[in-house]
């Protein structure tokens, strides 16, 4: 009697590199990628003397940006629409940057119009250097 062999199976085909070359794409598009939006304006963050009232919260993303004209910024929209989006979003807490030359009743009035709406608590990025230049 005759017995016919199984046939050999097909060698497994090594997914190893493969995942190595998707793990180093995907921390190449990490490191170079913008997580939050900037404003397209400079501005210059207000000082302090003591830096322990800093708080600065690089990484977060519920910035609203304040340049010196009083406009708000806000995921990449413009007064009255970043308002309906920071209405949208609320975000929980507000990080406001807002620049150095920036007129502080523009800012109480700002901070004010966020208490209206109901959105806070509220924090505010400033330089703990005390330089304005910098």
């Amino acid at each position: 009697m005759r017995i016919k062999p199984y046939p050999p199976r097909p060698a497994r085909e090594n997914i190893v590199p493969m995942i190595n070359v998707v793990f180093l794409l995907l921390i190449f598009f990490l490191i170079t990628s913008t997580l939050a939006p900037r404003p397209d304006r400079p501005i210059i963050p207000p000082t302090v003397d003591n830096p322990t009232d800093a708080h600065e919260r690089a990484s977060d993303p519920n910035y609203v940006f304040l340049p010196s004209d009083g406009t708000l910024i806000y995921l990449g929209h413009q007064d009255d629409a970043a308002w309906a989006s920071l209405s949208e979003n609320a975000p929980s807490p507000i990080i406001i940057q807002a620049d150095h030359a920036l007129p502080a009743a523009t800012l109480i009035s700002i901070i004010a119009r966020l208490e209206q709406l109901g959105l806070g608590p509220v924090q505010m990025v400033i330089d703990p250097t005390g330089d304005p230049k910098s």
